[in-house]
């Protein structure tokens, strides 16, 4: 879900519905509706982030990190590439990330 994408033009649609135009009743409860199901939709969002498991790390994640601390340097490719960011940051190591550029 990306809702920084929507954000803004959802915000432009309120402040011009709402921006002192008149409008019936109907017009409020559709937005009323519309702003309770993006609301609806961020905290599942963020709950959903909270507990997602592919963002926390395990034993088995932090034996490999202290693992690639100790050999000799070299470039480390992450699978799966969420990870890349993480390792290069822990290990101080150049990772290679989605084959398109090295952290270093």
């Amino acid at each position: 879900m990306y809702n920084y994408n929507a954000a803004f033009p959802a915000s432009l649609l309120v402040a011009m519905i709402w921006g002192g135009q008149k409008h019936t009743h109907m017009v409020n409860v559709l937005l009323a509706f519309t702003l309770s199901a993006c609301l609806v939709g961020i905290i599942f969002y963020l709950w959903e982030l909270k507990h997602s498991k592919t963002l926390k790390i395990d034993a088995d994640m932090d034996s490999v990190i202290k693992h690639l601390q100790q050999i000799s340097d070299g470039v480390v490719l992450c699978l799966p590439n969420h990870w890349d960011d993480l390792v290069a940051y822990k290990t101080n190591k150049k990772v290679l990330a989605r084959g398109e550029r090295i952290w270093i």
